[in-house]
């Protein structure tokens, strides 16, 4: 038995996602509608995990499990603070302000300071946290000093989904009209102070490293708990992809190969500062490797970094990639699998 309330006109929520998920125009996005989205740093959402709960910002700052503070400074001043209590969920994936965010970028061109260097997604069951008792939403950014705060059937049948999901081309819209698609696409699923994780559906990481880097951040008994929920994104986009991250890690015991995925804009080619390390998890006698990257694109040989450390030799030893301090990747080599 549920110990969960429910909105009354729960209903006629459920009738409306059933609706959305049936149109024509969000094409091979119908599955969008199912979910309502967090995103967040890796280092946060090991957090999230180990306390079984999804907090406000307000109540998350308090407890201090804030580990990577991903939000602008200048936009968390021009939102009410009565909002910082509240959990938020975007609608949709790929909104503007994950692009503004995501991914490793040279310190001097942040956006506000804003910095989501490796997003997570909690994809929560939107059916769920929309229809409970306490949960709002909006029909823009609460960020916006203009929002609605929204709560009934009524309206949640009445928000422009059309521009909520909105992921085309501006064609020939003019600016107002540009402005008002880029509001409605921020537009939030609201709960007060604090969310349990019953409803979460899927933990979706952004590369085969990123995944094996929350395992090894997490306890055995934790990942083994939410492991069948945590997936790699492949053709369902959730992240735009277009700044430095790591995508694959080979690790043996003579070398260790890390592989990227290179910024789309040469602006963003750098300066970055990418530092290994490599312990043996039984002697602990160490070795790092430091370079500082004016342009990565150019000085990389392709898009792979090898380090060769056969003098080591090492059967059994945890790998950690930083990138301008900021971990990157975790993993570990314990040995080549017995052949028989």
């Amino acid at each position: 038995m549920s110990n969960y309330k429910y909105k009354k006109d729960r209903s006629e929520f459920d009738k409306k996602v059933d609706e959305l998920t049936r149109q024509w125009w969000l094409g091979n996005r119908t599955w969008w509608p199912k979910f309502v989205y967090h995103f967040t740093d890796i280092k946060n959402v090991v957090s999230i995990l180990n306390v079984g709960f999804l907090y406000s910002r307000h109540d998350a700052l308090h407890l201090k499990l804030i580990a990577e503070d991903s939000a602008s400074s200048q936009i968390i001043e021009n939102t009410q603070d009565m909002l910082t209590s509240y959990v938020r969920f975007y609608f949709r994936p790929l909104t503007p302000t994950a692009y503004m965010n995501e991914g490793f970028r040279p310190q001097p061109k942040l956006y506000q300071a804003a910095h989501c260097p490796v997003p997570v997604y909690l994809l929560f069951d939107m059916r769920e946290v929309i229809t409970l008792e306490n949960t709002q939403f909006s029909d823009g950014s609460l960020a916006r000093k203009e929002h609605n705060i929204l709560r009934s059937a009524d309206d949640f049948h009445g928000l422009p989904f059309q521009d909520i999901y909105h992921n085309r081309g501006w064609g020939n819209e003019d600016r107002i009209r540009q402005d008002e698609i880029k509001n409605r696409r921020h537009a939030e699923v609201i709960v007060p102070h604090r969310i349990a994780l019953d409803h979460l559906t899927y933990i979706v990481c952004r590369s085969p490293a990123e995944y094996e880097t929350l395992n090894n951040l997490l306890s055995t008994s934790v990942w083994n708990r939410w492991k069948n929920r945590v997936a790699v994104s492949k053709n369902r986009k959730l992240f735009n992809k277009e700044w430095l991250f790591v995508t694959d890690v080979t690790l043996t015991q003579t070398h260790a190969k890390f592989t990227f995925s290179f910024p789309d804009n040469p602006k963003f080619f750098g300066p970055f500062s990418i530092r290994v390390d490599i312990a043996d998890n039984l002697s602990g006698v160490s070795r790092y490797f430091e370079k500082q990257y004016h342009n990565i694109n150019a000085e990389f040989a392709g898009s792979q970094l090898k380090l060769n450390f056969a003098e080591f030799s090492s059967s059994n030893y945890t790998a950690r990639l930083s990138i301008d301090e900021t971990l990157a990747y975790l993993g570990k080599y314990e040995g080549d699998e017995i052949p028989f």
